[in-house]
């Protein structure tokens, strides 16, 4: 072959080859026409199959010993791409996709001469949309779908501008999902604190059903107590407070230190016993709230009565409770008292949920017909299928309380439910500052005439005065079981000598000295002059959550040193009193 043959056949080889790689972008070009940007990594139809199949199959006769496996190239359709775990990177992943794919999911973090390598994790959602194979493949939950009403997003919108917000709804209306849809769009780790376990059951459960999020990975849920204990060190991207009316008191204000980004705090109802309503707003952030009123206009909230049933005694509240349970309507029954709560629940055969219970509290409450549970139920507790609340133990006058026990029915989806409040007398007289709360928000009370007349009520009330003095009767209102025995009785009429003593100038002069804590415990001491309290019932008598945070809050040795307030031995137990009746007799 001579020298002018062979370049002839050179560069006819060589036009060959150009000629072959023009048809392989050619077809290249054909393929990515064909297969698009598509929502769902698998989702090719049955033209677009068959279409590049064919353009693959002519690609691959251009190439010298090339063939195509159409069985290989069936699976390829099925699953165009690759996953793999980012090395180091908890719930990161590589999604590789061929680049002739034209598709862009979550962060494209680098590029082969072949691929597409992109960075995906659940962040990457609120980036553009991820496809729903390659979610369920990583384990993903749907992400919350959600749609805000315009109060929520206004309260998400001041949480975007302040980073701090106090978000103070009426029961029922949405206060918890704010949470959920602010954790479902900041990067965790987020903590959110209960004052309760059965509180913390509730939440997890939403949490689970609504996000995607990992328990005990992006969310952790825990008791106030549990995470000063255990949470307090840990750097956190948001906090949020359930019940954040607690927050204020010294045992939990400590909660306000742990390191976090953003702070969110839910609360229907913002008071407290001990006038810190300041330090709730001051400890959460910027107030979002409206009135109850407007949800009722809205049709967010119902109605529902307030039954208050003035009676003669005990026995004439489970008379009255047995007709009530004889509706057979589904039935949650509030007792205080533990033992309250056990007698009521072996007299109607109902289970009974408190501070012991330590398992399945709400799967128990849910299922049960009748269930009584004590004060543990009082705070953030949803039963959307409760029918009737009734109230047979309470706190005292505590406004608080019946405020969030009677929201419980703001929670139910049944038409017509119904409150009762089963008082007696002496508690009707001395705790009906507790209805307040209620009339407060616009809700109707209603007096049911059975063991005691109005008229009758209306008597004592102008015999005995207008004031609210502590109940004369026994009986635990403490989680922790005080005996019914150790609580002691006031007898002190309104306006009597101890009254006046209140008025003289040298009193006066004294309780003006004292700091707020100190002087609510004197005021106390003094009007029940004489009798020794123990710490533990002073605490539950003034408003306070135990005896521990009474000690931190009053200066009792200042009191002692100044002669205030005398240490006595009360059945082998520390116990403080005045003493002022018996110096005024002797002077």
């Amino acid at each position: 072959m001579t020298q002018m043959e062979t370049s002839q056949k050179t560069e006819g080889i060589k036009a060959v080859e150009t000629l072959q790689l023009d048809r392989v972008r050619y077809l290249l070009e054909q393929i990515k026409t064909s297969v698009p940007m598509f929502e769902e990594l698998a989702g090719l139809s049955e033209e677009a199959k068959s279409k590049a199949q064919d353009l693959l199959t002519q690609y691959a006769m251009t190439l010298r010993g090339s063939k195509v496996k159409t069985e290989e190239l069936e699976s390829f359709f099925k699953k165009p791409y690759v996953i793999r775990p980012v090395p180091g990177k908890q719930d990161n992943w590589h999604l590789i996709i061929p680049r002739f794919i034209d598709a862009n999911f979550g962060y494209l973090e680098t590029q082969t001469e072949s691929f597409n390598i992109f960075l995906v994790n659940r962040y990457m959602e609120w980036l553009g949309a991820l496809p729903e194979e390659l979610k369920r493949q990583l384990g993903w939950k749907a992400a919350p779908q959600l749609e805000l009403r315009d109060y929520q997003k206004d309260a998400w919108n001041e949480f975007l501008r302040w980073s701090n917000i106090g978000v103070f709804y009426p029961p029922s209306v949405g206060k918890t999902f704010v949470t959920l849809w602010i954790i479902s769009h900041i990067k965790g780790p987020h903590l959110i604190v209960v004052p309760s376990l059965i509180l913390r059951e509730q939440w997890e459960e939403r949490i689970q059903l609504f996000t995607d999020l990992k328990l005990d990975v992006d969310v952790f849920v825990t008791t106030y107590q549990s995470a000063m204990k255990k949470h307090g060190s840990t750097s956190w991207s948001s906090l949020t407070v359930d019940e954040c009316q607690h927050l204020p008191a010294d045992q939990f204000s400590k909660l306000s230190l742990i390191k976090r980004k953003y702070t969110v705090g839910l609360s229907a109802t913002p008071q407290r016993e001990d006038g810190r309503e300041n330090y709730i707003f001051a400890l959460t952030g910027k107030p979002v709230g409206l009135g109850w009123q407007h949800f009722r206009d809205l049709g967010l909230i119902s109605s529902p009565i307030l039954h208050v049933h003035p009676l003669k005694n005990f026995e004439g509240k489970l008379d009255v409770l047995r007709r009530l349970l004889a509706k057979d309507r589904r039935t949650l029954i509030f007792a205080d008292s533990i033992e309250v709560g056990r007698t009521i629940a072996a007299r109607f055969d109902a289970p009974h949920i408190h501070g012991e219970t330590k398992t399945d509290r709400i799967k128990t409450l849910e299922e049960a017909k009748v269930a009584v549970v004590s004060r543990v139920g009082d705070e953030g507790l949803s039963l959307p299928l409760v029918e009737m609340v009734v109230e047979v133990d309470f706190l005292f006058g505590s406004r608080r309380q019946e405020a969030q026990r009677f929201g419980r029915t703001l929670h139910s989806t049944q038409k017509g439910a119904e409150y009762h409040v089963l008082m007696t007398a002496d508690e009707y007289l001395h705790d009906r500052k507790r209805l307040f709360s209620v009339m407060d928000k616009g809700f109707d009370v209603r007096i049911i005439e059975e063991g005691v007349t109005q008229e009758t009520l209306a008597k004592r009330l102008r015999n005995e005065g207008s004031s609210y003095p502590r109940p004369r009767r026994s009986g635990s209102r403490n989680n922790t079981e005080t005996s019914k025995a150790d609580l002691p009785t006031q007898t002190q009429e309104s306006g009597g000598a101890i009254a006046g003593v209140l008025q003289l100038p040298g009193i006066q002069r004294i309780l003006s000295s004292l700091m707020p804590a100190d002087k609510k415990l004197y005021t106390f001491l003094l009007q029940n002059d004489g009798k020794p309290f123990t710490l533990a019932n002073l605490a539950l008598l003034l408003g306070y959550s135990s005896a521990e945070s009474l000690r931190h809050s009053v200066n009792l040795g200042t009191l002692i040193g100044r002669k205030l307030v005398e240490k006595v031995s009360l059945q082998g137990q520390t116990a403080y009193r005045t003493n002022i009746a018996s110096k005024v007799s002797a002077s």
